[in-house]
C-alpha cells in the first residue's frame, strides 16, 4: 500500500506541476489532485514539499533511463546503441514537459536529488556499455569515459544535430569511438602555465580580493559589505562607489577577472605549441591544474556545489560551452577550419567540466604525467579523425 499511496503523489505532483507550474503546486494541490488527505501525504513525505519534489525528481529520472534502456535493448553494436540511445535521450529531455518546467521556473529544485541520481545512473549507463568493449586494463576506463560523454550529450545537444544521421555517426565515431582499433599514444607532460599575478593596488583589486578571499572560506551567499570592508581595509562609502551594487557587483567583478585570467593563462600554454596534440594537451592541462587549485573555485565547490552544476547542465551549459569553445577555437585555427576546429573545441569543454565536477579513479586533473596519459589512451585517436576532415 505504501508504494502505491507514493506512486499516487508522485503521479499527481507531476501533473500539477505540467499544468499549474511549481509554485502553484503546493501540498494541498498535490493531495487533491491524488485524491488523498494532508495528513496522509505528511506521513508518506514527512520532511513536506521538498521531499516530494526530490522524490519525484528520482522517480521521473528513473523512468526516464527505464525507457531508455528498452530504446537500446536488443542491439547488436556499440554503435547502434550509442546512436540510438542519444537520439532517443535528447529528444525525450526536450519533450519532457514536468523536467522543462522546473528547468524554466526553478532549477534549484532539480539539482541536488539529480546529482545524487546521475552517480547511479552513470554506474548503471557504463554497465549497458560494458560488454561490447574488449576485456583488458582499459575496460573500465572506456566504460566510464563513454558513461560520461553520452551523459553529457543527453543533457545538453550544443552544436551537434542529433536528427542528422550523418551528424550523429561523426560524433559517435569521432569523439566517442575513435579508440576503437588505434594504438594508444604517448605524450610527455605538458607545462603548467601560471594565472599572471597582478601588481594593482586600486580599491577596486583590493575589494575583489577580499571577495575571493570570502568565497574560498565557503562564504559566497553569506559574506556582507561590512565584511569586505573589514578584509580590504576600505571604508563603507569607498566600497559602494566602487560597486553600487555591493555584493552582487563584488562577485560579478571577481568571477570576471578570474576568469580573464585563466582564459590568458590557457591561451598562452595552447599559442605557443607547435602541434595540434601539444596544443590541445598544454590547453588541458593548465585549465584542469588552475581549476583543482584555484582557492576560490574549490571554496565555491565545496559550499555551494549545486550553483556550480545549475550553471554546467542543461540550457546553462549550452551557454558555457559555446562562450569557452568560442575562446578556443581561434587558438586551433593552425591546423584545423573554422568548424571543425570549433567542434572540437566545445568537446574538450564538456571533458573538463566533466571530470572536473566528478572525479574518476583513473585520471588526476591537477597531475600534468596522469592528464597526458589520459589524452594519449581517450582523446588522441578523435583529435586526428577530426584533423582528418580539414585535409
Amino acid at each position: 500500500m505504501s508504494d502505491s499511496v507514493n506512486e499516487r503523489a508522485l503521479l499527481a505532483a507531476g501533473r500539477c506541476v505540467a499544468h499549474r507550474g511549481l509554485a502553484a503546486s503546493s501540498l494541498d494541490v498535490i493531495a487533491n489532485e491524488a485524491g488523498l488527505s494532508r495528513a496522509t501525504l505528511y506521513r508518506h513525505f514527512p520532511e513536506g514539499r521538498r521531499q516530494l519534489f526530490d522524490e519525484l525528481i528520482s522517480f521521473e529520472v528513473t523512468r526516464f533511463f527505464g525507457d531508455l534502456y528498452r530504446e537500446v535493448e536488443g542491439l547488436s553494436s556499440i554503435e547502434e546503441v550509442l546512436e540510438r540511445g542519444l537520439r532517443h535521450a535528447h529528444h525525450s529531455v526536450s519533450k519532457h514537459f514536468l523536467l522543462q518546467t522546473i528547468l524554466r521556473e526553478d532549477p534549484s529544485v532539480l539539482e541536488p536529488r539529480l546529482t545524487v541520481a546521475m552517480q547511479t545512473i552513470e554506474t548503471a549507463v557504463a554497465d549497458v556499455f560494458r560488454p561490447f568493449l574488449s576485456s583488458g586494463s582499459l575496460r573500465e576506463e572506456r566504460a566510464d569515459f563513454l558513461a560520461r560523454m553520452s551523459l553529457d550529450y543527453i543533457s545538453t545537444q550544443g552544436r551537434w544535430d542529433f536528427d542528422n544521421p550523418l551528424d550523429l555517426q561523426l560524433l559517435v565515431r569521432d569523439e566517442l569511438l575513435a579508440w576503437v582499433g588505434a594504438s594508444t599514444r604517448r605524450f610527455s607532460p605538458a607545462d603548467v602555465r601560471p594565472l599572471r599575478r597582478l601588481k594593482d593596488d586600486s580599491v577596486r583589486s583590493r575589494v575583489v580580493e577580499s571577495t575571493l578571499k570570502e568565497i574560498a572560506q565557503g562564504r559566497l551567499s553569506s559574506f556582507t559589505v561590512a565584511s569586505i570592508v573589514r578584509r580590504s581595509g576600505v571604508s563603507r562609502a569607498t566600497v559602494y562607489r566602487a560597486f553600487p551594487g555591493g555584493r552582487d557587483a563584488m562577485v560579478a567583478t571577481a568571477v570576471q577577472r578570474e576568469a580573464a585570467r585563466l582564459f590568458a593563462a590557457v591561451a598562452d600554454a595552447m599559442a605557443s605549441a607547435d602541434s595540434l596534440h601539444s596544443c590541445l594537451l598544454a590547453g588541458l592541462t593548465t585549465v584542469w591544474h588552475h581549476v583543482a587549485s584555484h582557492d576560490a573555485i574549490k571554496g565555491l565547490c565545496e559550499s555551494e556545489p549545486e550553483l556550480v552544476r545549475r550553471n554546467l547542465r542543461f540550457e546553462s551549459a549550452t551557454r558555457t560551452y559555446y562562450v569557452a569553445s568560442s575562446f578556443a577555437q581561434p587558438l586551433l585555427g593552425r591546423w584545423l577550419d573554422g568548424e571543425t576546429a570549433g567542434r572540437l573545441a566545445e568537446w574538450f569543454c564538456r571533458i573538463v567540466v566533466s571530470y572536473w565536477l566528478s572525479a574518476a579513479q583513473y585520471l588526476d586533473i591537477a597531475d600534468p604525467r596522469s592528464v597526458a596519459t589520459f589524452y594519449g589512451r581517450h582523446l588522441a585517436p578523435g583529435v586526428e579523425r577530426l584533423a582528418e576532415r580539414t585535409h
